[in-house]
Order: structure tokens, then sequence, then C-alpha cells
């Protein structure tokens, strides 16, 4: 068993000298003949261990830098991916707004045009009411007409020039009452 107070620093320094590297002179100039080989035995494991945790070490950075350049790599294959998920949705979203907008759009297309198609069927029979109730007075007028003049023929000529001119203004008052009553 080995006294930690026994290290080479403390025995230098218990034995009144400078170092530790002239306690291991001296012990190698008096223990050569005897610890010799074991002390050579023992620079060379040293030595070794020392190889050997330089070794790790570097291992340990080499390793410890193709982890981070992984994880790197991890990361931007991540983000790769989210954008590309990202822009593949915007894309997405894009080319069914324009599809939605498309399909309003024609319905708002075809909604005006059955508008103006029934507004200008509304005009058409507006049209034709006026058509018809003018039809209808006109009709009137003419029968009133012909009535008279069917009576007029039973009359004498004198008669039937005065009654024409009554019923002609008979007539045309007539047409501005109703005009008015619309």
């Amino acid at each position: 068993k080995v006294d930690a107070a026994l290290w080479p620093g403390d025995m230098a320094a218990s034995l009144g000298l400078e170092s530790a590297s002239q306690y291991g002179s001296v012990l190698d100039e008096a223990d050569a003949g005897i610890f010799g080989g074991a002390h050579n035995w023992m620079r060379e494991v040293n030595s070794e261990v020392q190889m050997l945790r330089r070794q790790i070490a570097q291992n340990e950075e080499a390793r410890r830098k193709d982890i981070e350049e992984a994880q790197r790599e991890l990361d931007k294959e991540k983000f790769d991916r989210r954008d590309s998920l990202n822009k593949l949705r915007y894309d997405f979203e894009n080319h069914i707004h324009e599809k939605i907008e498309m399909v309003v759009g024609e319905i708002d297309g075809l909604k005006k045009m059955h508008r103006r198609d029934d507004h200008q069927q509304q005009v058409d029979i507006d049209d034709l009411v006026t058509d018809v109730n003018r039809l209808k007075e006109n009709l009137l007028s003419v029968c009133a007409s012909w009535g008279k003049l069917t009576s007029s023929l039973q009359e004498s000529p004198q008669d039937v020039e005065a009654s024409m001119k009554k019923s002609t203004s008979d007539v045309f008052d007539d047409l501005r009452r109703r005009s008015t009553l619309k």
C-alpha cells in the first residue's frame, strides 16, 4: 500500500531536495541496480497510459465533433422537411382558395345572369301588360266609335256629324282620364 504522503513531490520536500526531478535522479542512481527494470517498466506503462489518455481524449473529441455534425445535419434536415411541408401546405391552401374563389365567382355570375334574365323577363312582361292595356283602351275606343257609327247610320247626316265630333272628344277625354289613373 502506497501512502499519499510519499509521492515524489512530497518526498522531495521531505528530503530537502528542490524538485521532484532531483528526487527521481537520486532514486535512479540509488536504485538503478535493484529496481532499474521495474522503473523502466513503470515508465513505459506510464507513457503508454499517457498515450492512451491522449488517444482517448482525441477519440472523444472526434466523436463529439461527429455527434455535433450529425446533430447539425439532423437539425438541417428537420428544418428542410418542415420548410418543404409548410411550402406544400401553403401551395395547397392557395390552390384550394383559388378553386373556391373560382366556384364562388361562377355562382355569383350565374345568379347575376338569372337576375338579369328575371329582370329582363319582368321588363318584357311589364311592356306586354302596357301594350295589352293600350290595346284594350284602343279596342274600347274602336267599339265606342263603332257603336256610335252604327247608331248614326240610323240617324240623319247632320246628327251623325255632331255625334262624331262629340264621340271623338269623349274618347279623348276617356283616354286622358284613364292615363291619369295609372
